[in-house]
């Protein structure tokens, strides 16, 4: 499934983020998936403000690997004779972000959406958040980034 979105690094800036991601269904409920996406971190009005160079690779990346659940399978009605499946679900897992040329342990949790146009295509839209210790400022902080990301996954 290739996505797109905002990726907001707190304390800085949101840039566009882009990536894959790969899921293994192991029943209707439960499934795994491998996530790989690329943004970037704008540090200009940071170092406007206080005159303070923190990083110089803007780059980031991660990977991830999830465990998901479909809480609430169920259908959309679009007409009164027109029903495609839906889910909610939440998911969550373990990863690395590279982020100031180092890489970083991160945890993540999100919930999404997904409604399925067929039996190999559907598309939805997810919310999350990206957890890793960093110590830009000099100090050890844990950073809470926001990911918001629309997608269309196709079956094979």
């Amino acid at each position: 499934t290739p996505f797109f979105g905002l990726y907001s690094v707190e304390g800085f800036s949101t840039s566009t983020v882009y990536g894959l991601n790969l899921a293994f269904h192991l029943t209707e409920h439960i499934y795994f998936e491998g996530n790989y996406g690329k943004s970037s971190v704008n540090a200009d009005a940071f170092t406007v403000k206080t005159g303070v160079t923190v990083f110089t690779d803007t780059d980031l990346s991660y990977w991830n690997v999830n465990l998901g659940y479909n809480l609430f399978p169920g259908q959309v009605f679009l007409t009164r004779n027109r029903t495609l499946n839906s889910t909610l679900y939440l998911v969550g897992g373990v990863g690395q972000t590279d982020f100031d040329a180092r890489n970083r342990f991160t945890f993540n949790i999100g919930t999404g959406y997904k409604i399925f146009f067929t039996d190999w295509m559907d598309a939805g839209f997810r919310l999350s958040v990206h957890s890793f210790e960093a110590d830009l400022t000099g100090v050890k902080e844990r950073m809470y980034n926001l990911e918001g990301i629309v997608a269309v996954g196709f079956f094979f």
